[in-house]
């Protein structure tokens, strides 16, 4: 089922988006945060938001199609953890610098390991 600007923009409503639509400039931001917004709040019933970048985004009830969706979404949230426990380091050790003192031992924090949740959903 392919999805129209029509869809969209009454999914934004229903989601009570329908503000942004009155701001003289969308941002690539803020389309990104409704496609999130639309996503949580689900107002397609049976079927899901799903995307891929070469086909755009489109609503499917197609468990598969979702699954696909789901593993690469999954998969770049996955390589988003490492790059996250390397800013705060890099920001609690600049922190620490600038106040003159160590707020936290290093070794420990090297040591921490990203804490996301598993998933077992594909069938692959």
């Amino acid at each position: 089922m392919a999805i129209t600007n029509a869809k969209i923009i009454k999914a934004m409503h229903d989601a009570d988006l329908h503000k942004r639509l009155e701001i003289e400039e969308i941002t690539e931001g803020m389309v990104r945060d409704s496609i999130n917004d639309i996503r949580s709040n689900n107002p397609f019933g049976e079927f899901y938001l799903v995307s891929s970048g070469r086909q755009g985004y489109w609503i499917t009830n197609d468990v598969n199609e979702i699954e696909k969706w789901f593993d690469s979404y999954y998969g770049r949230v996955q390589n988003m953890v490492p790059v996250i426990r390397e800013a705060k380091k890099y920001i609690g050790h600049k922190k620490s610098e600038q106040a003159g003192t160590t707020l936290f031992d290093l070794d420990q924090l090297n040591a921490m390991q990203p804490k996301v949740l598993n998933h077992n959903f594909t069938t692959h």
